[in-house]
C-alpha cells in the first residue's frame, strides 16, 4: 500500500486505520474529516507529507508516532487538540506551524523530533506537559507564551540546540529534568512569580554561567545544577547556604 485516497464525507480516520503501513507514501484527506484517532497512522515510516483538511479538531494518542519522513507539518486554525506522543518520533520533521486554536498538547507530543529548529507555542496553552519536546536536538529557538503556567518535567531535555529561553512571568513551577543536558544553553530569564523548581531541573546545561534565582521560589529540588560549571554550582551552594541562615 503506496497511496490512499479517503472518499468523500468520511467524518473520522479511526484508531489503528493505517498503522504500520511503512509503504505509504501519500494520502488524500476529503475536507469533511474533522478527527484523526489514536494510531491512525502509527509508523507509517514512508509518509513524506500530509495536507490536513481544513476543520480538523483533534489529533490523536500516538497519531503519527515514528512517521520518521514527515517534514513539514501546517495544521489548520480549527484544530484544538494535540493528543500524547501525537509527532513522536518523526525525526525529518523541520517545520510545524501549531495554530493557536489549540488548547491542549499532551505529553510527549514531539520527543524525539530531532530535525525541528523553531516551534512557537501558541497562546492558551497553560501547560508544557511531560516530554513535549524532550530530545529536540535541533531545536535553537523557542516562544513561550504568557499563557503558561507549568513546564512539565523532561519538557525541554536534550534540546542541546537550545541557546537562550524566556520564561514569562506566569510560570510557576519548572518540573524535574526540564532543561536536562541543553548544553547549549546560555542565559534563561527566570520570573519573580517561580515558585518551584524540580530536581535535577538544568543538569547538564554546561554552558549556562549565571543563574538568579528569585524570592519568590519556595522549593527547589536536588541537584537542580548537577554537571554544571563548577564557578555556577559553587554561587549555588552558596545561595543555598545562606538561604538556610535565613530560614
Amino acid at each position: 500500500l503506496t497511496q490512499v485516497t479517503i472518499p468523500p464525507l468520511v467524518t473520522s480516520i479511526k484508531m489503528f486505520t493505517f498503522q504500520n503501513c511503512t509503504s505509504l507514501s501519500q494520502i488524500i484527506i476529503p475536507p469533511s474529516v474533522t478527527s484523526i484517532e489514536a494510531h491512525a497512522f502509527f509508523n507509517c515510516s514512508s509518509l513524506k507529507q500530509i495536507d490536513f483538511p481544513p476543520f480538523l479538531t483533534s489529533i490523536g494518542r500516538n497519531a503519527f508516532f515514528e512517521c520518521s519522513s514527515l517534514t513539514q507539518i501546517n495544521l489548520p486554525f480549527s484544530v484544538n487538540s494535540i493528543g500524547s506522543y501525537a509527532f513522536c518520533g518523526c525525526k525529518s520533521l523541520e517545520e510545524i506551524t501549531i495554530p493557536f486554536s489549540v488548547v491542549s498538547i499532551g505529553d510527549h507530543a514531539f520527543d524525539r523530533c530531532s530535525s525541528l529548529t523553531y516551534i512557537e507555542i501558541p497562546s492558551l496553552i497553560e501547560s508544557i506537559g511531560n516530554y513535549v519536546f524532550n530530545e529536540c536536538s535541533s531545536l535553537i529557538n523557542i516562544e513561550i507564551p504568557p499563557s503558561v503556567i507549568s513546564i512539565g518535567n523532561y519538557a525541554f531535555s536534550g534540546c542541546k540546540s537550545l541557546r537562550s529561553i524566556k520564561i514569562p512571568f506566569s510560570v510557576v513551577s519548572i518540573g524535574d529534568h526540564a532543561f536536562n543536558k541543553c548544553s547549549s544553553l546560555l542565559q534563561i530569564e527566570i520570573p519573580v512569580s517561580l515558585k518551584s523548581i524540580g530536581n535535577y531541573a538544568f543538569r547538564g546545561c554546561s554552558s549556562l554561567s549565571k543563574f538568579t534565582i528569585p524570592p519568590s521560589v519556595s522549593s527547589i529540588g536536588n541537584n537542580v545544577f548537577d554537571k554544571c560549571s563548577s564557578s555556577l554550582q559553587k554561587s549555588f551552594k552558596s545561595f543555598l547556604d545562606s538561604r538556610e541562615k535565613c530560614i
